[in-house]
């Protein structure tokens, strides 16, 4: 049958992974937007499935609570400048031995808690998204009881939970924004590879229902607790050069994971010399060859693991360093040996 031999060797093991996994959104991909004060909504700029870009507006609400978060504001700037030029006369007095010790500290103290109190309020109304011209000039700048609500990242109005007229407070939920295009691979590893995962390693992926269409990834984290069920871990695959429009969340995948290298145990062979019959692994081998006869034998071995060439062998007390191992033709041998049965 035209055999060719060869014998066990050590060889460096990268192991092939198959795995499952869906595709999900990043937990970036989507936003609900609130408001961080009570008030009315007053303008909606936007409806359901409408695309935005970051920034754009969303709607508009009136409130009290800004008016007078404003004139706080206002009132506290001008105190901090007052108490920033009381501060500095009497550091000048110190200085020419002129003022009390005790009424500079004073007013260094009064100085300090002034500017921490404007602060203070000047980022309340940044959060709000107040203009830059009330902030500076609270005096000449239009105090407005109105703000505007923009979106936070580029999407699509998924809900629009509101109507003019509704009354929020800092806990109402006002729109969803996602993006659909922000997503990863969850990719469900069992425990017995999960030895041979790290962060970085490529994945090749299909999709379920387009199985012509391959994507690339990298293993971007791993989240090793076990899945108590299905007794698997889970991967995060971020993507690398994918068609947008031809992946959603929620589809199925088919991984193909290369696995970090392992230095084989000595007991390495081919995967030309493995005959599978459904449930069992075999060898041919043969410890005596001659010129006019081979005497083979089928014996049967356990893979600990593969690559793309070759396989790992557990190793067996009955196995011999000088066994002349069959390297092709595996599948002629077995029906040799049936009909010798």
């Amino acid at each position: 049958v035209n055999v060719r031999f060869t014998h066990f060797s050590k060889q460096n093991i990268q192991p092939i992974i198959h795995a499952n996994g869906i595709i999900k959104p990043l937990p970036e991909s989507k936003a609900e937007i609130s408001s961080h004060i009570a008030g009315k909504v007053e303008r909606i700029f936007v409806r359901e499935g409408m695309k935005v870009s970051k920034g754009q507006p969303i709607l508009s609400i009136s409130s009290f609570e800004l008016l007078e978060l404003q004139n706080e504001y206002a009132a506290a700037k001008a105190d901090a400048e007052f108490q920033k030029a009381e501060y500095e006369r009497q550091e000048t007095l110190t200085k020419k031995n002129m003022g009390v010790l005790a009424e500079f500290q004073n007013s260094k103290a009064r100085y300090q808690a002034a500017v921490v109190k404007e602060k203070m309020l000047l980022h309340k109304l940044e959060l709000i998204g107040i203009g830059k011209a009330v902030l500076n000039d609270p005096v000449k700048g239009q105090i407005s009881p109105v703000f505007t609500i923009t979106a936070p990242l580029d999407g699509y109005i998924n809900k629009l939970q509101v109507h003019i007229g509704t009354l929020v407070e800092s806990q109402t939920i006002l729109a969803e924004i996602i993006n659909p295009t922000l997503l990863q691979a969850e990719v469900y590893v069992y425990e017995k590879d999960a030895a041979w995962i790290t962060e970085g390693l490529p994945v090749s992926m299909n999709l379920a229902g387009s199985p012509g269409l391959e994507l690339q990834g990298k293993v971007s984290y791993i989240n090793r607790a076990l899945d108590p069920e299905t007794k698997t871990i889970t991967l995060h695959v971020n993507f690398e050069k994918r068609p947008l429009s031809e992946i959603h969340a929620d589809m199925t995948i088919r991984a193909e994971i290369k696995g970090k290298t392992e230095a084989g145990n000595g007991w390495c062979v081919p995967l030309s010399t493995l005959f599978d019959d459904g449930s069992k692994t075999f060898l041919f081998v043969s410890n005596s060859i001659s010129d006019s006869l081979v005497h083979m034998k089928r014996i049967q071995v356990k893979v600990q693991r593969r690559d793309e060439d070759y396989a790992m062998l557990e190793q067996h007390s009955s196995f011999k360093v000088d066994w002349e191992i069959a390297d092709n033709n595996v599948l002629s041998l077995e029906a040799e040996r049936k009909k010798n049965e």
